[in-house]
């Protein structure tokens, strides 16, 4: 009898904490991000990512990327623009920068699966 009230007790300490695990991870949900079913704003995010030293490198990287893309399509454009003359050109320095784009994304979304596997699991 006591000892299966010892290995009852034991599953439900163990269900308990990983139920407790899977809440601090950061789930999205039409594009929105949540973490212990609140709903996180951009600031708390990034405090999250933060907190792991290898998703904060990769948030690092990400901001990295994206400023790069950032001014590779403003100086694309203007350079475009002045150049030719054709405001259109615009779509040339888009064009440029969407790959670096799509790396900060990957890089942004690797951070909260590193966030996620230090806090319970895997995948959102």
């Amino acid at each position: 009898m006591k000892k299966t009230a010892l290995l009852i007790v034991l599953c439900l300490i163990t269900a308990f904490s990983i139920s407790a695990q899977s809440n601090e991870q950061i789930t999205i949900k039409k594009n929105r991000y949540y973490h212990n079913d609140e709903q996180l704003n951009r600031r708390d995010l990034k405090t999250l990512l933060k907190s792991e030293p290898e998703s904060a490198l990769l948030l690092k990287q990400s901001n990295s990327v994206l400023t790069l893309g950032i001014i590779t399509n403003v100086a694309l454009s203007v350079g475009i623009v002045v150049a030719t003359g054709y405001p259109l050109g615009i779509i040339g320095g888009f064009a440029a920068a969407l790959p670096f784009s799509v790396v900060s994304v990957n890089k942004f979304n690797k951070a909260i699966e590193v966030y996620n596997s230090k806090h319970g699991g895997g995948n959102p």
